[in-house]
C-alpha cells in the first residue's frame, strides 16, 4: 500500500479517535452537571462550572443554558432574568434561539412579566416557518392575547377544537378555555376546565413516564 495512503489513514483514524474522546469527555461533564442540578446540588454544581477544564470543553451556550436552569431551579428571579437577557447579545442559530425563546416566554408568561414575555413571543414569531415552528407560534400567540392581554374572542374556536383533540392532548387548550372563563366572570366554568387541565396533563404524563419506560 502507498505510504502516503498508509500515513493518511494513520492520522484519520487518530484524529477520529481524539474528536471520539473529546464528544465523550464532554457529553460526561454535561451529565454530570445535569445531574447535579436534578439533585439541588447547587454549590458543587457552580464550583464545577468554574473549573478551567469544563469551561474549556463545554461549549459556552451549553454552559450559560446550564447556569439558567440553576437559577430557574433554585428559584433565583433576579439571576434567572439576568441569565435570560445574557443571550440577548449572544449569536444563537435557530435551534438555540428557539429553545431560549420558549423557555423565557413561558418563564416570564407565568410571571406576569408582559414586557419580557411579549419580547419572546414576537422572537418566536421570527422562527422560519416550518410546521412544528407554526404550531408553537400559535399557542404563544394565543397565551399571550388570552393570558397576557385577557382576550376572550377565541372561546367558540377553542370549544371547538378540543373536541377535536384527543382527550390526552387537550391540557393546554382547557386550561387557555378556563383562563376565558376567569376573565368573563364565569366562576364555574373556570373551575370545570381549571379540573379538567389537570386531570389530561396527568394523563399525559402518565403515558409519556410509560412510552418511556418501554423504551428502555
Amino acid at each position: 500500500m502507498n505510504k502516503y495512503l498508509i500515513i493518511c489513514i494513520i492520522l484519520a483514524v487518530r484524529l477520529f479517535g481524539y474528536d471520539f474522546f473529546v464528544a465523550w469527555r464532554r457529553k460526561n461533564i454535561l451529565n454530570k452537571l445535569a445531574d447535579l442540578l436534578m439533585k439541588g446540588q447547587i454549590q458543587e454544581f457552580e464550583a464545577m462550572t468554574e473549573r478551567k477544564d469544563v469551561q474549556r470543553r463545554v461549549p459556552p451556550f451549553n454552559l450559560d443554558y446550564l447556569k439558567l436552569n440553576r437559577a430557574m431551579i433554585s428559584g433565583d428571579k433576579k439571576k434567572t432574568v439576568e441569565m435570560f437577557d445574557s443571550f440577548k447579545d449572544k449569536r444563537l442559530n435557530e435551534a438555540q434561539k428557539k429553545e431560549i425563546a420558549t423557555r423565557g416566554f413561558n418563564y416570564f408568561i407565568t410571571e406576569k412579566d408582559k414586557k419580557r414575555a411579549a419580547y419572546y413571543k414576537d422572537q418566536i414569531n421570527t422562527l422560519s416557518d416550518t410546521v412544528e415552528n407554526k404550531a408553537i407560534k400559535e399557542e404563544v400567540n394565543n397565551f399571550y392575547d388570552i393570558c397576557i392581554e385577557k382576550k376572550t374572542g377565541k372561546l367558540k374556536e377553542l370549544l371547538r377544537k378540543n373536541e377535536e383533540l384527543d382527550e390526552q392532548y387537550r391540557s393546554v387548550n382547557e386550561f387557555l378555555i378556563s383562563t376565558i372563563y376567569e376573565t368573563l366572570g364565569d366562576k364555574e366554568k373556570q373551575e370545570e376546565y381549571r379540573a379538567l387541565s389537570r386531570q389530561h396533563m396527568e394523563m399525559l404524563d402518565k403515558a409519556i413516564a410509560d412510552r418511556m419506560s418501554k423504551e428502555k
